[in-house]
């Protein structure tokens, strides 16, 4: 069965009261045993400071690795980092990352449609947690996930072995630094019980809050939005919207300033060779997505547009060009052709009159939608 037959084909899911005690109960016991840690002098700095570090290693493991690694396959990892992002990932008790994945890869192909796992339709509480409750058979997900996923050794030994990765993840690494500072009831309470709460509901924000509030950057048709906000507690995802039109590539922020630390990881990996073939968007594509939405924001509010029509038509084809120029500078780069060679100074010079024209006809086309827009 093919990978895209897989994500059309629906688990049938029933009321799991393993999730519901996870959601329920975890913070329940949290918030009854910590007036006791409190009472018994464990509440101290070194706890929260270990719960914040193992916080911000566990989410990265769910953002670059169950999510940009696993569910988009935006890069390459080596199996040491695949190891490490699918034990920590384990500990945040969000599912295997065969399950997580899926589910994921379902919710991009259906988005919001009564497909959609956490369709935000249904409103915001389905899409933040209600939707847990329900759950799909183990079996049912190893049989039906996208081939790639079940050909993966590395995910299958994860999934296969889920419950005891994850308790150790959770709770092992958390009790064992207790033991080393003597202080098992405060890292319990504060550093596995609060901090997976913090780390589960933080990564449930992206479903939720992230199809709410925010605004729509690149496309209009999707219901995902860019929260610059929400990246500061979901390392990097809160750049939804873009996430959503261009969901393979391994950044949620693309701008060197947008905050992405999930980003910044990867690439830092891709440095010491632990990462490959990390997946850009061509800037032009990005560009173009921008100013076809802000048009359409125009349009929306019944504003003739044709004059910025022709802008955006001209500025098309202009980067059309521009894109076919830079396949060739790599085509001749591969063939051994230097700097120096004829045809690749032609070719880089052609680049950079496409470069002026499109800073040009993007600067006339700005002019004409600020004239456009209503103040």
């Amino acid at each position: 069965m093919s990978n895209q037959s897989n994500l059309n084909n629906q688990p049938q899911k029933t009321f799991s009261f393993t999730n519901a005690f996870f959601l329920l109960g975890i913070p329940a016991i949290a918030i009854a045993m910590t007036p006791w840690a409190y009472k018994s002098g464990g509440l101290t700095t070194a706890v929260f400071i270990y719960a914040f570090i193992h916080y911000f290693v566990e989410g990265l493991a769910i953002t670059a690795g169950y999510h940009r690694l696993f569910a988009h396959r935006s890069y390459k990892a080596n199996p040491l980092v695949r190891f490490f992002v699918l034990f920590l990932g384990a500990g945040a008790m969000q599912n295997s990352a065969l399950m997580w994945a899926h589910d994921h890869r379902i919710h991009h192909r259906h988005e919001d449609t009564e497909k959609d796992p956490y369709n935000i339709k249904k409103g915001f509480w389905w899409a933040h947690m209600g939707w847990i409750f329900f759950a799909s058979n183990s079996n049912w997900a190893e049989e039906n996930a996208p081939s790639d996923l079940k050909a993966d050794k590395l995910v299958m030994w994860q999934h296969r072995n889920y419950l005891l990765i994850a308790l150790v993840s959770w709770m092992g690494i958390p009790l064992l630094f207790g033991l080393l500072f003597d202080n098992i009831l405060g890292f319990f309470v504060v550093g596995a019980l609060w901090r997976v709460l913090w780390t589960s509901h933080c990564t449930y924000l992206i479903n939720s809050a992230a199809h709410c509030f925010g605004k729509a950057t690149y496309t209009l048709k999707l219901t995902a939005k860019d929260n610059w906000f929400l990246a500061f507690f979901t390392f990097g995802e809160g750049y939804h919207n873009f996430h959503h039109k261009f969901q393979a590539d391994y950044r949620n922020g693309f701008r060197w300033w947008h905050y992405d630390p999930t980003k910044w990881l990867i690439g830092t990996l891709n440095f010491f060779g632990m990462t490959s073939q990390l997946n850009r968007t061509p800037e032009e594509k990005i560009l173009l997505a921008q100013m076809r939405t802000k048009q359409k924001l125009l349009e929306n509010e019944g504003i003739n547009t044709q004059s910025l029509e022709a802008l955006t038509l001209r500025m098309e084809s202009i980067l059309e060009d521009f894109r076919k120029l830079k396949q060739s500078l790599e085509a001749a780069k591969k063939r051994g052709y230097k700097r120096g060679n004829e045809m690749v100074t032609q070719v880089m010079q052609q680049i950079e009159d496409y470069k002026t024209q499109r800073e040009n006809t993007y600067k006339q086309w700005m002019t004409q939608f600020r004239s456009l827009r209503p103040q």
